[in-house]
């Protein structure tokens, strides 16, 4: 009798166990899909920025000594969310997927810093769409009177939209940018 009743015991515990790790796989994929709407949220992309019409709580607030972080597309980064397995009586594979999963986000922006230069690498249109994407989000984030974008003698491709841009406009400021092919 108690040789069933422990096997009774062990398959409750055993459809338990899954139930509590599908839970915690749900939970962390809410969590993750929270944290990569927050980036997006804080990190546009060049398409939303040059779409968006109106206010920008954002426009300009770039402060001196502090990142100039701009989107370069999706990808996989970072994760915010810690899972802590200290309490997992039973180890097993699945606990592990948990933990590596938890480490990163699959689909989020991956971001860089330009406050201290970018330097492109391409042929043709995907370097210079790369390019622009960089300079419009750059636009929305340091204010023109500290920062100004001129174009290069070498640049052939239309850059009318830059001259449109506040950053080009007036004497020279403080960190100049240069367009070029």
């Amino acid at each position: 009798d108690a040789r069933v009743g422990a096997r009774r015991l062990s398959r409750r515990e055993a459809r338990r166990y899954a139930a509590d790790m599908a839970s915690t796989l749900a939970r962390l994929h809410d969590l993750h899909r929270a944290e990569a709407a927050g980036l997006a949220e804080t990190y546009p992309s060049a398409t939303v920025v040059a779409e968006s019409a109106g206010a920008d709580p954002a426009r300009w607030r770039f402060s001196r000594g502090h990142p100039v972080r701009v989107r370069l597309g999706l990808g996989r980064v970072a994760s915010a969310v810690e899972f802590d397995a200290s309490s997992v009586v039973l180890r097993d594979e699945r606990v592990d997927d948990l933990r590596s999963r938890a480490r990163s986000i699959e689909s989020a922006p991956v971001t860089i810093d330009v406050s201290l230069g970018v330097g492109i690498v391409g042929r043709g249109e995907l370097a210079r769409a790369l390019a622009r994407s960089i300079l419009v989000q750059a636009a929305r984030l340091v204010p023109p009177d500290e920062h100004r974008v001129r174009v290069g003698d070498s640049a052939t491709t239309e850059i009318g939209w830059i001259e449109a841009l506040p950053h080009a406009l007036g004497a020279p400021a403080r960190h100049p940018a240069v367009f070029a092919d």
